[in-house]
């Protein structure tokens, strides 16, 4: 049985998590009124929440209202410097945007949300709608597609049942049996072109990027404007995103095996 100090953390997590997830594009700054509806909690208790976590950085308040604080930017650039994924996946996404002119990007996954965290693109290129730090849609673009194709059936499930109201969602398909269907076409083909579902004129090539246990961690995207394709053809980009996705995991799995090696030393 766990120990009520243990559940008491975890509680505490949550409501932490709970706090951080109210921030989001269209709501970039939260009120202490947010947080104690999304915690249900008395004013003072919510006071508490947020103060805490103004003293140690994670927001700042300015006005009554709170934003990420510098916590959140310290380790913004530890992330974007020192992050062994990153680490694993730089080499390989600059040499194929700089090769072809593409823009390559890196999505990674985390509960039912996928978040772009690299980005490499040609230079004097216009930028892609979806930098790194900002949150992809779930059911619509290229890396969303494989990311959902690669995960196990049950979360599928419970993911496809949790958006009802998704019209994203029915382009899948409108059932179960149809949802579940196109992602495993997917699945088999190990990759998926899109255009025009994130932003209109924009084709985008995915394919699946695994973590050292075999589990799908994320998806890299070959990118670029319908009205100005690489110099190479649409089977070259889709065989080019697979390997490059391939690359990555065998990098991603050479890190965490010489890390694991030097802790057993």
């Amino acid at each position: 049985m766990p120990s009520s100090k243990s559940q008491t953390e975890t509680s505490v997590l949550k409501r932490v998590s709970d706090i951080l997830n109210l921030f989001s594009e269209d709501s970039p700054t939260i009120t202490l009124a947010d947080v104690e509806a999304v915690l249900n909690v008395s004013q003072a208790t919510a006071y508490r929440y947020l103060h805490d976590l103004h003293e140690i950085g994670l927001l700042s308040r300015t006005s009554g209202r709170y934003a990420p604080g510098p916590t959140t930017m310290e380790l913004e650039y530890i992330v974007s410097n020192f992050d062994p994924i990153l680490l694993a996946a730089k080499e390989p996404m600059k040499e194929l945007s700089e090769t072809l002119g593409l823009h390559v990007l890196l999505c990674r996954m985390y509960k039912d949300r996928l978040v772009n965290v690299y980005y490499s693109r040609p230079e004097h290129s216009r930028e892609m709608p979806l930098r790194p730090g900002r949150r992809l849609p779930l059911f619509r673009g290229a890396q969303a597609r494989v990311v959902l194709a690669e995960l196990d059936r049950r979360k599928q499930r419970r993911i496809f049942e949790r958006a009802k109201a998704n019209p994203d969602r029915d382009k899948i398909g409108t059932d179960w049996a149809s949802f579940s269907a196109t992602l495993q076409k997917n699945r088999r083909d190990g990759y998926y072109m899109s255009c025009g579902e994130i932003d209109e004129g924009l084709v985008g090539i995915a394919a699946p990027v695994f973590d050292e246990n075999a589990e799908i961690m994320g998806a890299i995207s070959l990118s670029y404007p319908v009205q100005e394709p690489p110099p190479a053809s649409e089977e070259r980009l889709i065989e080019l995103a697979k390997q490059t996705a391939n690359e990555i995991t065998q990098r991603v799995a050479q890190l965490a095996g010489a890390n694991g090696n030097a802790t057993a030393r």
